[in-house]
Formats: structure tokens, sequence, C-alpha cells
């Protein structure tokens, strides 16, 4: 997760000790959500393949949803200790980690989200 703000310099005419910093816009960076590789299917995961296959073409929509990221504490793993909402994501990318048949390690599921805009739940 990473947000931050666009700032434009404004030189004022006859003023040369500092320039004026106004702020832009806010850009928000892709969220990337990793795990171990699952077999089965699931909602979120006909969502991706349903988005990324067919592409943007007449006929298909891309179908933005919220999606809410829950950190929980490590102590508990019961307690959530912060929510975010990230608003009308829809999956951009998805990768498979490295396909190794000489070692017995976890495959991971990278997925890649674009959004509006994240706020605390």
């Amino acid at each position: 997760m990473e947000v931050s703000t666009e700032m434009e310099t404004i030189s004022e005419a006859g003023l040369n000790y500092y320039s004026h910093r106004v702020p832009k816009r806010t850009t928000y960076n892709n969220l990337v959500l990793k795990r171990g590789f699952v077999v089965e299917d699931s909602a979120m995961r006909d969502w991706v393949e349903q988005t990324l296959q067919s592409g943007i073409s007449v006929g298909n929509k891309i179908k933005p949803k919220n999606i809410l990221v829950t950190l929980f504490d490590p102590a508990t793993v019961l307690e959530p200790l912060k929510t975010w909402n990230f608003v009308n994501a829809y999956p951009v990318k998805w990768s498979l980690g490295a396909l190794n048949s000489m070692e017995s390690a976890i495959t991971v599921e990278n997925i890649e989200f674009a959004y509006s805009y994240w706020k605390f739940a």
C-alpha cells in the first residue's frame, strides 16, 4: 500500500529565496495480495479470471468491487488490528511464483488490483 500527493512548484516573480509548493492530486499504487496457491475455485478467482481473460471489448465490462483487507494481531490471530476498504477495485495482474519440481516449496499466487482510493473501515 502506498499513497502520495503530487506537488507543483510555483516560482513567484522577484522572489528568489524559495518557491511555493502546492498539492495537486493524490495517487495510489496498486494493491498486491500474495497467498499460497489455492487449487479450489472461489468467487474471487472467478472474478479475477473473468476480468483479466475477457479484456475490455464490446459487451465486456470491468466490474469493480470493494475489497476489505484486515491486519490481524500476530499474537492472537483472531483480533483485527486494522481494516482497510479499497474502493472500486478491479484486478489488473495475476501471477504465479516459480514452479520447481526439485523443491517442495509453496507456490505463491500474486493478484494485483487497481482501485480509486482506500479508507479505514
